[in-house]
């Protein structure tokens, strides 16, 4: 008597193929999904994007003027209240060495923001350089501009 001999010894050709397809694609979008290295500068100047961008629509939606504090370590977010300024405890530090510049006078006091945002969508004419060649300029107008050098 002849046993049947079995054809299921293994995977088959077109199988294989399969599953080695699916492996790439899934490599392709986990190497995709992963973040591009940035330098220290790029980054600090992202951050700072980020927070101009969020302080100016929460002074304008809210009603209510918002800042930043700008220090050589990092950045607090401000929000100005009826006895003064708010500074948040919570200090970003930046990741490069920071140079800031105002065009707006000076209302000088350890609570008080280096740029204001106001309602009316306004803020503080400011320069302000991450490392070498990242580079801020805001209008005064609530336009914010940003590049490499």
């Amino acid at each position: 008597m002849k046993k049947n001999k079995s054809r299921n010894r293994g995977f088959t050709l077109i199988e294989l193929l399969v599953s080695t397809a699916i492996l790439a694609i899934l490599a392709v979008g986990a190497a995709l999904s992963l973040p591009r290295s940035q330098s220290p500068e790029q980054q600090d100047m992202m951050l700072f994007q980020k927070q101009v961008e969020n302080q100016q629509l929460l002074a304008i939606t809210g009603g209510q003027s918002r800042g930043l504090k700008i220090t050589a370590e990092g950045l607090q977010l401000a929000l100005r209240q009826d006895q003064g300024w708010q500074i948040s405890p919570r200090v970003q530090r930046w990741q490069s060495p920071v140079r800031f510049a105002t065009q707006a006078p000076q209302y000088r006091g350890a609570d008080t923001p280096e740029v204001f945002f106001l309602a009316t969508g306004e803020s503080t004419a400011f320069d302000i350089t991450f490392g070498r060649r990242q580079h801020c300029r805001g209008s005064g107008e609530g336009v914010l501009a940003c590049s490499s050098r």
